[in-house]
């Protein structure tokens, strides 16, 4: 697999490890039916599956999920703020 980046990759390309862990992502949906519309959906990853929403995309159906007609185009690993820059703002918004 192709080095993993903090962009957008295409499911075809590029995907997280599959080694039994949960990975946090962000997703392009894409409504697979006439509409062909787009949403962005925060989800994990585990082993040819992403799961969003409580459903279910899993690379052997092409990361198609049947009841809700929507498809994984794309993905991004979510970065997660550390703790030292979440106290920063707190300070900043006068929490403290």
């Amino acid at each position: 697999m192709a080095e993993i980046k903090l962009e957008y990759q295409s499911v075809k390309d590029c995907l997280p490890a599959n080694d039994g862990k949960f990975y946090d992502v962000i997703c392009i949906l894409m409504n697979d039916n006439i509409e062909h519309s787009y949403c962005y959906r925060l989800g994990k990853y585990q082993d040819h599956c992403f799961h969003i929403d409580n459903a279910m995309y899993f690379e052997n159906k092409d990361f198609r999920c049947s009841w809700n007609q929507k498809k994984v185009i794309a993905w991004k690993p979510l970065e997660i703020a550390s703790h030292e820059v979440i106290h920063t703002f707190y300070e900043k918004a006068g929490a403290y």
